[in-house]
């Protein structure tokens, strides 16, 4: 706020009323008449009390925490703004200063600093307004962290609306700690105020949700400050806990991992690399962490660590086929080990927002809804980066891929059968912890090309054409992998072929190249096949003419572009 208040000299209680007229008359008492409360006089509270000498502004935060509104100084007049508006502005890149474009950091890294419980201490009229407490805890967070955060409010709230205010409370601090964006913005945009809601383009094609926490304008330039902002996080179906008897204390020794080895296309371009991809959790207990392990020579070689829990679960649901693309038919049903899943908005969606594998297919969704302990996801993107769409059965392996653990591997393992194992920092590995598998470095496979072409011009000359099937990148702004080598064009089938190499996305096959290679002219291939060639996999999937490749041959046989394998 950019107003102070004076101090309250005197107690205040309220009974029965709405939020906004216990703001208005805080405002009253220390002289302070112009203030708009319309977004919360429709919201009713049972009472409300104010001891003691303190500041105004304090006792109106108070409301803040329960009801989640701002109250922005605007035209001079302090105005109530409910969380979750409409979004006021879409802000690219392009618009951005250009020295002050988005600049997103997360402390999502750094797990053990979010707050792992959340208590909102309360006094209420049935238990005669003895001071009491509910607390929010999330079900797979590292419980090493020590952080948790406690909300007094001195309104009196049920059990059920305060359990609610402590889960709302912890996930808007989740999502406000995953991420702060800093940028700059021309005078055009001078109409923003802190509190609007606004979706900035963070990265090329990425979109996000922001709310504006503070706006300072220097020499005409709109500096902003903003956290990520939810929609789904300022409601809650939380349910207060029956009480039970007293049980004692959790064990403090590590639960086991729950993990995942993934063979994947290469999820962000950062990422491109010959690898695997490893998610994990530990349950419902302590979990430090797990360390990454690979057999090599009957040697165990650690290849790396999982030390923040991923969202992973079982379809509780089949999941049917449906062809490559959007699918607004199916939904599915998710038993996950923690609650870190929500919607998000449509742009978001289609820059490849909430991706995730359910066993070898990589999917993202738009819709999550709420189903008593299960999830429910819709609006869904199916057989993503070349990944192939199929029937998924109850049981079936889910994992959120947010920031997995990117495990590189030699490109001497490709096609070979490795054994990984994953395990809980501090506990003594056993067979269990194991998974064996063939890898086909996956990350690295190139896709069959696009739009080709083959024609027989006048000249007698061959002219083929293609687009690279660009693997890396945003969905919106793809590039050629730093690792694709060559093309190479196959013309006829054994044993009377001959094969040509570019880097080039045309090749003129010449009349006279013809007579050298096959001794005549040749009037109509029965068999052409284009590959893009990757350094440390190879040939990739194969594009062709004619009768396609011969089932006698297996090296031509295309590939389904994923594998998955898990304990």
């Amino acid at each position: 706020m950019t107003w102070t208040f004076r101090q309250l000299m005197m107690g205040l209680i309220k009974m029965a009323c709405t939020v906004g007229t216990i703001i208005k008359d805080i405002c009253a008492m220390v002289g302070y008449h112009s203030v708009d409360t319309t977004a919360v006089d429709g919201q009713s509270i049972r009472g409300f009390t104010t001891s003691g000498v303190f500041n105004a502004s304090d006792a109106i935060r108070t409301l803040q925490s329960a009801y989640f509104f701002d109250l922005p100084e605007i035209d001079g007049q302090l105005v109530v703004v409910k969380r979750g508006g409409a979004i006021k502005a879409t802000i690219s890149r392009d618009e951005m200063v250009a020295d002050s474009i988005a600049k997103f950091e997360t402390s999502r890294e750094q797990g053990v600093e979010f707050p792992s419980k959340v208590h909102v201490a309360y006094s209420s009229a049935e238990s005669d307004y003895t001071p009491t407490k509910e607390t929010a805890e999330r079900r797979s967070v590292d419980v090493e962290a020590l952080s948790e955060l406690t909300v007094e409010v001195p309104i009196n709230l049920t059990s059920e609306l305060a359990v609610r205010i402590a889960d709302s409370v912890q996930k808007v601090a989740w999502v406000e700690m995953e991420g702060t964006v800093k940028l700059g913005l021309p005078e055009k945009y001078a109409y923003l105020t802190p509190s609007d809601p606004i979706e900035v383009e963070v990265y090329e094609g990425i979109y996000k949700r922001c709310r504006i926490q503070n706006s300072n304008a220097v020499d005409g330039v709109d500096q902003l400050e903003c956290v990520l902002d939810r929609i789904s996080t300022l409601s809650s179906t939380a349910v207060a806990p029956t009480p039970v008897e007293p049980i004692p204390p959790e064990s403090n020794l590590p639960t086991a991992t729950i993990f995942r080895v993934m063979d994947l296309p290469v999820l962000v371009q950062s990422h491109d690399t010959l690898h695997v991809y490893v998610t994990a959790h530990g349950g419902s207990g302590y979990w430090p962490g797990a360390v990454i392990e690979l057999l090599v020579d009957y040697e165990w070689i650690e290849k790396g660590q999982v030390t923040y829990p991923s969202t992973m679960g079982t379809l509780v649901e089949a999941l049917p086929y449906h062809a490559p693309g959007l699918d607004t038919t199916n939904t599915v049903l998710l038993d996950l080990s923690d609650d870190d899943i929500g919607s998000i908005t449509q742009t978001e969606f289609e820059a490849g927002g909430n991706a995730c594998a359910i066993n070898g297919e990589i999917l993202n969704f738009r819709d999550v809804l709420v189903e008593g302990d299960y999830y429910r996801i819709s609006h869904i993107e199916r057989g993503g980066l070349n990944t192939s769409p199929v029937l998924h059965a109850i049981g079936d392996q889910f994992v959120k891929l947010v920031n997995p653990t990117v495990v590189p591997l030699s490109s001497t393992l490709v096609g070979r059968t490795i054994t990984m194992r994953v395990y809980t920092f501090g506990t003594i590995p056993s067979i269990e912890n194991e998974v064996t598998f063939i890898f086909e470095g996956f990350s690295q496979r190139e896709w069959a090309p696009l739009n080709t072409t083959a024609d027989l011009n006048v000249e007698g000359d061959w002219e083929l054409s293609w687009e690279h099937n660009e693997r890396v990148g945003a969905p919106t702004d793809t590039v050629v992998s730093q690792h694709f080598v060559e093309y190479e064009i196959q013309f006829g089938l054994d044993p009377d072929i001959h094969n040509v190499t570019t880097q080039n996305e045309t090749l003129t096959y010449t009349e006279a190249e013809q007579i050298a290679n096959f001794g005549a002219p040749v009037a109509a291939f029965d068999y052409i096949r284009i590959n893009a060639i990757n350094e440390y996999t190879g040939y990739g999937d194969a594009a062709f003419f004619a009768g396609g490749p011969p089932s006698y041959d297996p090296g031509l046989t295309t590939f389904d572009g994923s594998s998955w394998y898990s304990l």
